[in-house]
């Protein structure tokens, strides 16, 4: 019986595998070996098509030829520890990573940034001041009306006679009673600043002089300061605008009432 070991050759010696090296490297096989290939210098002599390898010449040239393929061998082993070591370096670096890590999160440094400063009381106050005179402004109303009730603190007047504005009853802001002014029902209060306003409002901060009774008629600019709760009949009680014939009178009041 005649064993024959068949060995494939491309010419590439990475593509011969290591065990297939060790088994016909040996010393201890000697066995015939049939080499298929094209590359003539694999045999050491001329070969075309399939060669039948039986002479101890022929093997010892064989098994140079192996012998000088195992650099792959070599450097697969040495891949493997280059990446054994790159592992391990990586493994030792992210420790190294994470305990540096740890000692800055214990390091933190405190921040010297200073505290925001509280808002000053009275810029606030000012600036609402401000705004709530920008609005009384934009809300100002012509009164011009009969006075319905008199109290210390102002006028009940009826406000919408549109027909006082005229001269020469606009030369001073009272218009005595006696005076013939009628009041036009189909007006309407226009939401714009210095119109006419048009229903029962109370007047306040009104000028000292003249003086004013009771039904005459009043033509004043008003700025509304709040609210007032008119009383014109016993138990009968109704809230209506209140406005200041002085400005600064207005945002006083506007701010009390906050």
């Amino acid at each position: 019986m005649r064993l024959v070991i068949k060995v494939v050759w491309t010419g590439d010696p990475y593509s011969i595998r290591s065990d297939l090296w060790e088994l016909v490297s040996s010393k201890s096989i000697n066995l015939p070996i049939e080499l298929t290939g094209s590359k003539k210098a694999a045999a050491g002599n001329t070969c075309r098509g399939n060669t039948l390898l039986n002479s101890e010449k022929t093997a010892k040239s064989i098994d140079a030829l192996f012998r000088s393929c195992r650099v792959p061998h070599c450097f697969a082993k040495r891949t493997m520890a280059m990446k054994l070591l790159i592992l391990f370096s990586l493994v030792v670096l992210a420790g190294c990573a994470h305990k540096n890590t740890a000692v800055r999160e214990g390091k933190i440094a405190p921040s010297n940034s200073l505290p925001a400063a509280a808002p000053d009381p009275s810029t606030a106050a000012l600036a609402r001041a401000e705004q709530i005179r920008a609005g009384c402004v934009q809300g100002r109303r012509l009164i011009c009306g009969r006075v319905l009730k008199i109290s210390p603190d102002g006028l009940v007047v009826d406000s919408g006679y549109t027909d006082l504005l005229r001269p020469p009853l606009t030369q001073s802001w009272v218009v005595p009673g006696t005076a013939i002014a009628h009041r036009d029902p189909t007006v309407l209060e226009l939401m714009e600043p210095g119109t006419p306003s048009i229903g029962v409002v109370f007047l306040t901060d009104i000028p000292k002089r003249p003086k004013v009774n009771i039904y005459d008629y009043v033509i004043i600019m008003g700025y509304p300061a709040g609210h007032y709760t008119y009383t014109p009949a016993p138990n009968v009680e109704k809230v209506i605008r209140k406005f200041a014939a002085g400005l600064e009178t207005a945002v006083r009041l506007r701010l009390q009432s906050e």
